[in-house]
C-alpha cells in the first residue's frame, strides 16, 4: 500500500481530534499520574543545617502510602549543601514514614526538626 499526502481538510480534521483528545484526556492523565506517586498537602520547615523536615497535613491519596499521614525529611545535595547553612539548591528525600494519625506524623516531623536545629532546640528547652 502506497502512502499518500493528506489533504488540508484531513489535516484540519486530525488537528481538531487531537485538540479534543488533549482537552478531554490530559486532565485525567495528569490526575492519574499524580495519584501513582501519591499526593497530599504538606507543611515543611527549614532546619538550621539546611535540611527540610515536614509532614502531610492531609491523608495521602494514591501511591504506596495511600490513606496514611507521612513524616519526612529532605537532605540538601549539590552546590551549597555542605556549608551547614540553608543555601542548598536541591534536596533528596532522606526519610519517609507513614503513620495512622496526623498527630504522630507531626510529632515525628518536629523531632526531626529539633534534631537538625540544635540552637533553636536549646532556646526552646527541647
Amino acid at each position: 500500500m502506497a502512502l499518500r499526502e493528506i489533504t488540508d481538510t484531513e489535516r484540519a480534521e486530525l488537528s481538531r481530534y487531537n485538540e479534543l483528545l488533549a482537552r478531554v484526556l490530559a486532565p485525567e492523565f495528569e490526575r492519574y499520574m499524580r495519584r501513582m506517586a501519591g499526593e497530599a498537602r504538606q507543611a515543611i520547615w527549614t532546619c538550621e543545617d539546611g535540611w527540610l523536615a515536614g509532614y502531610t497535613t492531609t491523608r495521602v491519596e494514591g501511591g504506596p502510602h495511600h490513606g496514611k499521614w507521612l513524616a519526612m525529611s529532605y537532605k540538601p545535595v549539590g552546590k551549597g549543601a555542605r556549608g551547614g547553612r540553608a543555601k542548598a539548591e536541591s534536596w533528596e528525600r532522606n526519610y519517609v514514614r507513614g503513620f495512622a494519625t496526623r498527630r504522630a506524623a507531626r510529632a515525628r516531623a518536629e523531632a526531626i526538626y529539633w534534631r537538625h536545629s540544635p540552637k533553636r532546640a536549646a532556646k526552646h528547652g527541647r
